[in-house]
């Protein structure tokens, strides 16, 4: 994971591609995640000794994550070109994403309560994935090549919400094995899109290269 974090960055900072970046972010917020879901997170020194500060740096991260996915997903398809009422629809749900972590960490701080802002992030992340995969559909009938790989991703992260979802209700809690499992599947995917992206990006170079080799010919 640390890898794939250094590697993200560096490509950002060689291409200055935004999505890079924003997989950059996600994978940060994504092991956030992973070293709580292995126990890593609780025994940071100070975490010991302000324990009831682990569950909101816990959603912190998924919002990070959350954000960064929908910003991902907007750059990688080129949605406001593409598709200007959806990328209104992912403006909105980013916006929205900010201030509901405001809420429930208020509330968390309030009332030490970790069930309830579990519960809404989780039905909010549903209705939020839920939407991806519909604009994933859209563009897939639409044979735009990156929803393929996103499609796969979204699918993946939503299967993986709405198992939580189950467990939460009917379980008692989280099953970490689950999650651990959708995230690997989600980054294995991302890894994908990202590739098939510096393709592209290879590739446009090397359009812009015989277009100034041709222009400069004419002159």
């Amino acid at each position: 994971m640390l890898t794939m974090i250094a590697f993200s960055f560096l490509v950002y900072f060689a291409t200055r591609d935004l999505p890079f970046f924003y997989y950059f972010l996600f994978l940060l917020g994504c092991s956030i995640f992973l070293m709580s879901e292995f126990g890593i997170l609780r025994d940071i020194q100070i975490f010991l000794k302000y324990p009831f500060s682990r569950h909101p740096f816990i959603h912190l991260a998924l919002t990070v994550m959350d954000i960064c996915y929908l910003y991902f997903i907007r750059s990688v398809v080129e949605l406001p070109r593409i598709l200007p009422k959806w990328d209104n629809i992912f403006k909105c749900l980013i916006r929205f994403r900010v201030p509901s972590f405001i809420v429930l960490f208020t509330y968390y701080l309030v009332n030490q309560n970790e069930i309830i802002p579990d519960q809404i992030t989780v039905y909010y992340i549903s209705l939020e994935y839920i939407s991806i995969l519909a604009l994933m559909v859209i563009l897939s009938i639409k044979k735009e090549k990156p929803a393929y790989f996103l499609f796969v991703a979204t699918f993946l992260v939503i299967f993986g919400v709405f198992m939580n979802v189950f467990s939460i209700l009917f379980l008692g809690g989280l099953k970490h094995t689950i999650t651990q499992l959708s995230l690997v599947a989600i980054n294995i995917s991302f890894v994908t899109g990202l590739a098939f992206r510096m393709k592209n990006l290879f590739k446009e170079k090397q359009e812009a290269k015989k277009l100034r080799d041709i222009n400069e010919f004419k002159d």
